[in-house]
């Protein structure tokens, strides 16, 4: 294997790791939907086992970010938006802890100082 490759399969457990982390997403649902048992994810992020081109396209793709960035090819996460991974978070919530939430935002903004930029 090419020794730049080499260093990029290297940090690929690391990068696969913080990009599920980041999306909000457990070992259990990326097993789902890879199709996978949770071990084979813990193995994927641990280094114990490798990963295929398939496996990568489509954790990137579930994780919101681009292959390129999980190989450590670019240092931005380019499909990472903020409104979109806010998206995903708030598509794993409940409906109770969607309300919990509500009722946090009006409280900050009830309390928020008043040189502090908030939507209303």
């Amino acid at each position: 294997m090419p020794r730049a490759r080499s260093r990029a399969w290297q940090g690929l457990p690391t990068l696969l790791r913080d990009a599920r982390v980041r999306a909000g997403i457990s070992t259990v649902q990326a097993a789902n939907e890879l199709g996978v048992r949770r071990p084979a994810i813990w193995e994927l992020e641990t280094g114990a086992r490798r990963c295929s081109a398939e496996e990568l396209a489509r954790l990137a793709d579930l994780y919101g970010v681009s292959a390129e960035w999980l190989l450590g090819r670019v240092h931005h996460r380019a499909r990472d938006d903020r409104a979109e991974l806010a998206a995903q978070v708030l598509a794993h919530l409940n409906d109770e802890a969607l309300a919990r939430l509500e009722q946090a935002i009006r409280i900050v903004k009830e309390r928020r100082s008043p040189g502090v930029n908030l939507p209303s």
